[in-house]
């Protein structure tokens, strides 16, 4: 079910994955984020960048390591309905 509410909301396949591994661990520093999603280290800090821009994760880049916090699947449809 969150799963098509992010595809409603136009995520790729990489941005589903990241979402939904954040959301699943809690707080997630990018270099375990990137072994957990097998997404290259590189390609995860644009990953999280563009998800960080829809309002889906937080990227807080004050904590060390730098940490991606998931927003709550609850407020996904909320994201939705404002999108249509």
């Amino acid at each position: 079910m969150i799963k098509e509410q992010l595809e409603k909301l136009g995520l790729g396949e990489k941005e589903v994955t990241l979402y939904l591994a954040v959301l699943q661990n809690g707080k997630l520093p990018i270099h375990q984020a990137s072994r957990i999603t097998g997404i290259n280290r590189t390609t995860l800090y644009g990953v999280a960048q563009e998800l960080a821009s829809k309002g889906l994760i937080i990227n807080d880049l004050g904590a060390k390591p730098n940490t991606l916090v998931a927003v709550p699947p609850e407020e996904l449809r909320s994201l939705v309905q404002r999108q249509k």
